[in-house]
Formats: C-alpha cells, structure tokens, sequence
C-alpha cells in the first residue's frame, strides 16, 4: 500500500507499507503407526547390535587394562601388543567354555578357589603356580596357560586339557585319568613335565590329606 502526502511548499512526502511475508504451517512429526514406544525392526537390531559392541569393547579394555596393571608374577609389564592379544583372546575362549569367574590380571578366579592363568604359548611359567596350588598345564615342560585348584581331602573336578603338571602343596594327589577309571598319585611337591595320553583330558583330581602316595 502507498500513501502520499503534498503539502505547499513543502517536499512531497510518501509512505510505502509492505506486506507482511507469509509462512507455512509447521507440520507435526509424523508418528509411527504402530505406537510411539514400538521400533521398527531394523532400528532395534540396529541398537541391540549398537550395545552388544559396547559391551564387548568395554570388556576388552577392561581385560586389556588388568594385564597392563598385573604385578610382574602374573603378567610382564613390557607385554607386546601380539602377546596382550593373545591373552586377552585365551581368557575369552576361558570364560566361554567355565563362566561365572572374575578376571584379576591375566587369571581368571573362581569361587572354589581354583583360578585360570593365560600364558603366551611356548612361555614357561611353572613360577606362576602357587604354593598350595596343584596345576595343569596345556602345554608340556610347563608352558602356556594353565589351571590351579586348591584343598584338602576335596575332590576337583576337571574340564581342561592338560599335558604337564605340579602339585605344590605339602600332601598328595590323585589324578583320574580321561574315563575317571583309573588315577596316578602325585607325591607332595612332585612335578611331571610330560604324562601319557590317558592323562590329557583328565575328569577330576583329589587333593588328599595323605603326607604319601
């Protein structure tokens, strides 16, 4: 709109109105027809995927961060990337096949006592089996990874594959072979770098209280 204004002698003066711009409605959001608290398939794979990677991140640094802070009897602390890897990867498959322990360094603890130590392959680590302790090793001449259970006059039983052992502890112990038919004693503080085949998937152990075999 423009209006003008003329006076005499005067400069002519005129006033212009603009109109106002004009703007689109805002459109609401649009609502899932299945109700806002369901998600579409896709999105929820999505997410559940999203926190299973977290998790298994999460896990992996805390594993990472146990080996690094480990005292020097249980992890070295110039461990390489490849060698902190590969223990990570042994505590892993450890867990998955006997759950429920609780990762401490580079072992895995349970509740009975008993406890797990990853150990690169081809490392001797017959130091690393503790007083009291009779232990299992995967590999002979006491190197890799093993296992340790603990007691007197109990009966252990056994889920690992082992090829050497010691039994640090001050009474004997009796070892059932792979059927649980038959066993061979373990005198106090005795160690065997190799053992026969009958042996390498053994059923139990039984930590007695005898001082002989």
């Amino acid at each position: 709109m423009q209006r003008s204004f003329h006076m005499p002698g005067r400069v002519r003066l005129e006033l212009v109105s603009w109109p106002r711009p004009t703007t689109a409605p805002r459109q609401p959001p649009a609502r899932n027809p299945r109700g806002p608290d369901v998600l579409e398939r896709g999105s929820e794979q999505t997410i559940r995927s999203v926190t299973r990677f977290k998790k298994l991140r999460r896990l992996a640094s805390l594993i990472t961060m146990s080996i690094l802070l480990a005292g020097p009897a249980h992890a070295a602390s110039d461990a390489t990337d490849s060698q902190v890897a590969e223990v990570q990867a042994t505590l892993g498959e450890q867990l998955r096949e006997v759950p429920g322990g609780t990762v401490e360094g580079n072992r895995i603890l349970y509740a009975d006592g008993s406890y797990f130590a990853a150990v690169e392959a081809g490392t001797l680590s017959i130091g690393q089996c503790d007083s009291g302790y009779f232990c299992g090793w995967a590999q002979s001449n006491y190197t890799g990874s093993f296992f340790a259970v603990s007691g007197s006059a109990v009966t252990r039983n056994l889920t690992w594959s082992t090829r050497s052992y010691r039994n640090r502890r001050s009474t004997t112990a009796k070892l059932f072979n792979n059927g649980g038919t038959t066993s061979t004693c373990f005198a106090a503080n005795e160690s065997r770098a190799t053992i026969g085949s009958t042996y390498h998937s053994p059923a139990k152990v039984r930590l007695t209280a005898k001082g002989s075999c």
